[in-house]
């Protein structure tokens, strides 16, 4: 994800300088300069947005230019500026705007998932965005990384620090558009780093934080504070001189700083666990690591020690049993399937419960850990997908069903996999499944069910361009494989 965002980031700051490199050619030729920023902000949007869907904020960051540094240009026909300004940066922002509006309010099943409806989670974000803003102005490379506890929601405005947070950004972004023409780097600075994060910190339903959602949103502020050093008087000309390298060579120390943490596996895991021991990812991350350097024991009593401090993740005891299974089989007794499945109810949603199960069920077959077989897994599957936290998600259900369809396959009931496979096809469809289906099919001899499946995913293409150009692509692969394996079929009989 952050490669992505590192991509997304760059065509965004292409299309930005292709923007304002053709802007400045207004004078001599307005309507092909016109036309050379639009031809910019299309190109660049799209190539951004295929690598990240944040980089369909480039019209919005061009829009907090136009409205703070940048004057309207005479050499443009009042029109001719208006319809592209129309055209290529408010209506991409409105079309933003409406997308955020649809996500209102949080069905019962987001809120069951996320355990914050769409206000409480922008009450959270007003502090979040504080932190993004003090960790990239006195972060550490101690303070920052992957690894990070789940931030406490906000559950009403006003809790004091959550109503201090609010107000303050309220009274940032009153002044920033109040006095964006007297105070414009202070203005450009707030409403980039606002623009930069409406998508992902405000009503969209991801998960509280991440810090490489702030990576392109702090080149605002950057970018003003530089420019506030060179540009506002010859005192402030003289310190920048000796303020901008020192600013330099302190981003290239930390930089090395944590690089080098992250460099060293065995002393990042560890030291990502000790800072921040609430964190589900960092306990399991280290829990492998020990599991190759320590053993067996270490890795389980960091573990177990985390989900005794917090039952909600008691999913990462099936990683506990998948290990034991391996190194030492002997020591697991069908009492441990027991507890999970009785605990189940309250895990809180999770993905990676899905991951484990079908790890889980992989160590089943090629071990002989007598307390945990085939039916174990099963029955472990189900006690977590009958949580409603589990079932109410479309996306959970495909993954449970083609673990099911990997258990009836594995045990040679064809049937009963296609059964599974088809019931994930109704939860959530994507190509993955449906070629596992379809693949199913034809080796049971039932090529046009295959391609009736292929039909169905052909009438199911997303919008995107480049995915729908990757389902069409697989679907085609598919009616090549049926028509093969049905030739192949016919020439041996």
């Amino acid at each position: 994800v952050q490669r992505m965002t590192g991509l997304s980031s760059m065509f965004v700051l292409l299309g930005l300088a292709g923007y304002l490199a053709a802007r400045q050619t207004l004078p001599g030729a307005p309507r092909r300069a016109l036309l050379l920023m639009g031809a910019s902000l299309t190109i660049a949007t799209s190539l951004a947005v295929l690598s990240k869907e944040s980089g369909v904020l480039l019209p919005l960051y061009v829009f907090v230019l136009e409205c703070t540094l940048l004057k309207r240009p005479d050499a443009a026909a009042p029109r001719e500026w208006q319809l592209t300004q129309a055209l290529f940066v408010w209506f991409p922002s409105v079309v933003v705007a409406a997308v955020l509006i649809m996500q209102l309010p949080y069905d019962d099943s987001m809120v069951l998932r996320r355990d914050f409806n769409a206000w409480e989670r922008v009450l959270t974000q007003a502090g979040i965005l504080w932190t993004y803003l003090i960790k990239a102005v006195a972060g550490l490379p101690g303070q920052l990384g992957v690894y990070q506890p789940d931030p406490a929601v906000a559950r009403g405005l006003f809790a004091p620090l959550t109503l201090l947070a609010t107000a303050a950004w309220t009274a940032v972004v009153a002044v920033a558009i109040r006095w964006r023409r007297k105070l414009p780097l202070f203005a450009f600075a707030a409403l980039w780093f606002l623009a930069g994060h409406v998508l992902e910190s405000t009503v969209l339903p991801l998960e509280l934080y991440f810090e490489h959602r702030n990576y392109l949103p702090i080149a605002g502020p950057v970018i003003a504070v530089v420019a506030f050093l060179l540009m506002h008087s010859d005192e402030t000309r003289k310190i920048s001189r000796f303020a901008i390298p020192a600013l330099v060579v302190l981003n290239l120390v930390l930089l090395f700083g944590v690089t080098s943490l992250h460099g060293n596996t065995s002393v990042s895991a560890r030291y990502w666990a000790q800072k921040h021991p609430d964190s589900y990812r960092a306990v399991l991350n280290l829990g492998r690591v020990q599991l190759i350097e320590e053993g067996l024991d270490a890795s389980l009593a960091t573990v177990n020690d985390y989900v005794s401090r917090n039952p909600q993740d008691g999913y990462l005891y099936i990683y506990v049993l998948d290990a034991s299974c391996q190194h030492f089989p002997d020591r697991v007794s069908p009492a441990d399937v027991d507890a999970i499945a009785a605990a189940a109810d309250q895990f809180r949603f999770s993905f990676l419960a899905a991951e484990l199960l079908s790890g889980l069920h992989a160590t089943s077959v090629s071990t002989s850990c007598a307390a945990v077989d085939v039916d174990s897994v099963v029955r472990l599957a189900e006690a977590i997908r009958a949580n409603p936290r589990f079932s109410a998600n479309a996306e959970y259900g495909k993954l449970h069903f083609v673990l099911m369809a990997t258990i009836e396959r594995t045990a040679g009931n064809l049937d009963g996999a296609i059964a599974n496979l088809e019931k994930a096809l109704e939860h959530q469809m994507t190509p993955q499944v449906v070629q596992i289906v379809a693949i199913s099919l034809a080796e049971a001899q039932q090529y046009d069910r295959a391609r009736e499946v292929a039909r169905a995913a052909g009438d199911n293409i997303p919008l995107n361009p480049f995915r729908a150009w990757q389902w069409r692509r697989s679907i085609d692969q598919i009616y090549n494989y049926v028509d093969a394996v049905e030739r192949k079929d016919r020439m041996t009989k």
